[in-house]
């Protein structure tokens, strides 16, 4: 998590990086909050 948005982009890129690593695809991608998943329990 970070307060500098300039560096989100790169964040994302890593992050879809690392996912491709363990076999996920951008349609795996989860764009529901923590709050969210942790309400839907």
């Amino acid at each position: 998590m970070t307060d500098d948005e300039t560096i989100l982009d790169t964040y994302r890129t890593k992050l879809v990086s690392l996912a491709a690593q363990f076999g996920l695809s951008e349609k795996q991608l989860e764009h529901r909050s923590y709050r969210s998943l942790q309400a839907g329990k």
